[in-house]
């Protein structure tokens, strides 16, 4: 609209205005639509920049990226490496931490991936628990499951796709296990 019909009192266009009520209605429909984005990503808990807002609300956001489709890429850039860099039992730990993270995602959010930018603290207990509970885990595999999950999202974490590191106030620690000693008449039943 010209600048003469524009009422910044009331921030619409002045009603003699030939365009008025169409403009004005867009204009209504526009600031709702950014009231109700502001307050979904206000309630998220997630930082937007008004950048991120302005995106989101022309519709032009990214698309997130997505946990499943980055540990692929990640487990594929891993297999390059297996034997040359990292062994292959170590690949194969990485696979297997992908395939619980699948089956968590689907037991728990009915999901079959999940934005890597929701990752926090909360995802990850509920993740060691999935393991500890419903896959019947001991405590000190499912803390080496949860530290290859951290090797793997890191670079994410440090490139700040997931701002806050989720892993900074999870403590998951392995306990020491007594695994006891062999007795000479165990000794003597292997030597037979």
């Amino acid at each position: 609209c010209k600048t003469e019909d524009w009422d910044t009192t009331n921030s619409k266009v002045f009603s003699h205005c030939k365009q008025a009520t169409t403009l004005n209605k867009n204009l209504e429909l526009i600031n709702e639509k950014a009231m109700q984005i502001f307050d979904e990503l206000k309630f998220s808990g997630i930082p937007v920049t008004i950048d991120e807002l302005t995106c989101k609300i022309k519709g032009k956001e990214e698309r997130p990226l997505l946990l499943i489709e980055y540990l692929t890429s990640r487990n594929e850039e891993l297999r390059r490496k297996a034997g040359i860099d990292i062994t292959y039992t170590t690949y194969e730990k990485y696979k297997g931490s992908k395939r619980y993270i699948i089956d968590f995602l689907q037991n728990e959010f009915k999901q079959k991936n999940y934005p890597l930018v929701k990752i926090d603290g909360s995802f990850l207990e509920k993740y060691f628990q999935y393991l500890r509970g419903t896959l019947k885990i001991g405590n000190n595999t499912a803390v080496k499951y949860m530290t290859s999950l951290k090797t793997l999202i890191m670079p994410v974490i440090q490139s700040k796709v997931i701002r806050n590191d989720p892993f900074h106030n999870s403590k998951f620690r392995s306990k020491t296990v007594y695994k006891g000693f062999l007795t000479d008449e165990d000794i003597e039943l292997i030597t037979k």
